[in-house]
């Protein structure tokens, strides 16, 4: 009611991150208090974040979509895909990592020298690794994909934020992809887990759309080649 009066002749009203978890209610607020009613931005973890699990549920129960959570360790391919998340195995039909990069852990600075004993490490590798291991998976920092000469890897409080103009590793370690995102046959990968892609929200969801679209297509090539069971009539 305090609001409905002090409403009087605003353009609009701007409200903290309350405005609902289960359901949005700035359309409600709006056509009540007779101007647009909105909330300040907030932090994935607060209403927002709740709002969009609860429209992410509802949007899979429709689709007839299950969901399961847990920490993907690795995928695998034998005579399938399998994704292994908690110790179990799930067989797919395609992947689509969507891992994010350095700052979201799904590319992961390992130098050769963190693995080394004593003596340090016997092997040079590349100094960045995929967080979940993928077979196919190229990780890189360059065009050029290849080790460095150090099993130190790149010296990160030098290289890791941009600089005159250069990109630092953080816009540029990735996987290597193709352009729908393929990263090797039935895997593909979006956002800011891939090489060379730019590190915005909207780069990350066009290339996510691509990356789905890939995977559906695959999935639907796959049904179109399965061979149609004959039945025969018993009398």
């Amino acid at each position: 009611e305090e609001i409905l009066e002090r409403s009087q002749g605003l353009e609009a009203v701007l409200l903290g991150p309350w405005l609902g978890r289960e359901a949005p209610r700035a359309e409600e607020l709006s056509a009540r208090v007779g101007a647009p009613v909105g909330e300040a931005l907030s932090a994935i973890a607060g209403s927002a974040g709740a709002r969009f699990e609860a429209a992410r549920a509802r949007l899979l129960a429709r689709l007839g979509v299950s969901l399961v959570t847990g920490e993907v360790s690795e995928v695998t391919r034998g005579r399938e895909l399998e994704v292994i998340a908690g110790g179990d195995a799930f067989p797919v039909g395609a992947v689509v990592l969507a891992t994010g990069g350095l700052v979201g852990g799904g590319i992961v600075y390992d130098p050769p020298e963190h693995r080394g004993g004593a003596d340090g490490s016997a092997r040079v590798e590349p100094p960045f690794r995929l967080g979940v291991n993928v077979p196919g998976a190229r990780v890189t920092t360059s065009a050029d994909h290849g080790v460095g000469g150090s099993t130190e890897g790149p010296v990160l409080d030098q290289r890791t934020w941009p600089s005159a103009g250069r990109q630092g590793l953080l816009e540029r370690a990735g996987v290597l992809v193709g352009p729908a995102g393929d990263l090797s046959a039935g895997i593909f990968a979006a956002g800011d887990v891939t090489f060379g892609a730019r590190r915005t929200a909207l780069a990350a969801i066009a290339s996510g759309l691509a990356a789905g679209r890939a995977a559906a297509a695959r999935l639907d090539s796959k049904r179109a080649s399965m061979p149609i069971a004959k039945t025969r009539k018993v009398s």
